[in-house]
């Protein structure tokens, strides 16, 4: 199956905060958004990367700043 883009794309990562004490401890939650029509594992990958976006908004939504600095990742290959 042949891969067309049609235009090119940029990247680039995101780090929303850092830790208020060990800002150089990272805990990172990533999933990997990649599928295709045949794959099996396109609603997983789709779904953990919605995990991840909706984790991220749970844990802005409380408020409270992290010890450590939480990276949040959606990987695309």
């Amino acid at each position: 199956m042949p891969n067309r883009s049609a235009r090119p794309s940029s990247r680039k990562n995101v780090i929303a905060n850092r830790g208020r004490e060990k800002p150089y401890e990272v805990v990172i939650l990533g999933a990997h958004l990649d599928s295709w029509d045949l794959g099996t594992g396109a609603l997983d990958n789709g779904c953990m990367a919605a995990l991840v976006i909706e984790v991220a908004r749970a844990i802005k939504a409380t408020g409270l700043v992290p010890r450590r600095t939480i990276r949040f990742v959606s990987l695309a290959a």
